[in-house]
């Protein structure tokens, strides 16, 4: 491979100023920019060619950011091209999370540092560089010198494996990879933190080990689902986390890696935390049902009632009303449990 071989990295945004100004930015590293002022134009633009990573606008009129990244995940031979979200207005989590969802490696907001842009590009490119590579050794072991080649690409993959897992290391979120079959081959140190498995322990028992009990049996065919069919994976789960053995609710993802030959050689999967976020629609939601039951009647007895057999499981195992009346008495107005069996004994009590 051509020492001076130069990747290309697509810019698109529909405001030409920010497009120099990315130029500006990525020129030291000396590789071919390519410039996409929409997101159509960029669709185009791969469809002709490859690209190491793709720095994407958000907000642009027509097809904006995302429906673009999603546009692109959806084609095979550009599914696996790293995108980079920036953006100067839609900064909210929820806008964050949407990026992420739709397949980007990153979500930056301006302004930005240049430096930091940079050398995040520059990671991509080299990975990109390493890959090529290994494919073009590939092609010299079908010429000849087959043991001097093999060591060669051995070495080109190390080193591509360890920068992978370097970068892995550096993200926000769990970060593993699998065998084509799905035996987990690594876990980053974000996992081994949040389960306080060791390295072994969790090759040898997945993430399988620390799911919640209610989500396994749906989670196991999900996954095996896209094993089978090799179509990328998604699914909610709850992990227990060591330090508390608390359950914490993720949103877990992942992408098949294929041979030259259309086989999966292996998956890459992250697991982002969503607890918080899911929590807090849950919390509105059960408020926006205990409203409209409150609202639904006058008789106070039967909407607190009603109320209680809401709050049981949602808030806790059992859930008892009392009023008090005109004259100062507290009354029972209503009195529900989970485990119906126990329901005669909260009453006792």
């Amino acid at each position: 491979m051509d020492p001076d071989f130069k990747t290309k990295i697509l810019l698109v945004d529909d405001r030409p100023e920010n497009l120099l100004a990315l130029e500006a930015i990525l020129e030291p590293l000396d590789q071919t920019l390519v410039l996409a002022h929409s997101g159509e134009e960029a669709l185009k633009q791969i469809l002709k060619s490859d690209f190491a990573v793709i720095l994407l606008d958000v907000q642009m009129p027509g097809l904006d950011g995302f429906e673009t990244a999603a546009l692109i995940k959806e084609r095979e031979r550009s599914r696996h091209i790293p995108i980079i979200f920036l953006t100067a207005i839609s900064k909210d989590e929820h806008y964050v999370f949407k990026g992420y969802t739709v397949g980007a490696v990153d979500y930056i907001s301006k302004p930005f540092s240049p430096d930091i842009l940079r050398s995040k590009v520059a990671v991509f490119v080299d990975l990109y560089r390493k890959n090529e590579q290994i494919k073009h050794q590939a092609q010299l072991l079908q010429l000849g010198e087959q043991r001097e080649r093999e060591r060669q690409v051995a070495e080109l993959k190390a080193a591509s494996e360890r920068r992978y897992k370097q970068l892995a290391e550096s993200m926000p979120q769990i970060v593993w990879t699998a065998r084509g079959d799905g035996t987990p081959t690594y876990f980053n140190e974000r996992w081994l933190d949040y389960t306080q498995l060791s390295a072994e322990e969790a090759m040898q028992l997945g993430w399988y080990a620390v799911a919640h009990p209610d989500d396994l049996e749906l989670v196991r065919k999900q996954w095996r689902r896209s094993l089978d069919d090799g179509a990328s994976f998604e699914a909610m789960c709850r992990f227990r986390r060591a330090v508390d053995a608390t359950y914490r609710w993720h949103l877990v993802r992942a992408v098949a890696i294929r041979s030259e030959t259309g086989e999966i050689a292996m998956w890459i999967g992250t697991s982002t935390d969503i607890d918080d976020r899911k929590r807090a629609e849950e919390a509105i939601g059960l408020l926006a049902e205990a409203s409209t039951i409150l609202a639904s009647s006058l008789d106070y007895r039967a909407t607190l009632a009603d109320v209680a057999r809401l709050a049981v499981p949602a808030l806790g195992d059992w859930c008892v009303i009392d009023v008090v009346d005109d004259e100062g008495e507290a009354r029972r107005i209503a009195y529900v449990h989970e485990d119906v069996a126990k329901m005669e004994l909260l009453r006792d009590l």
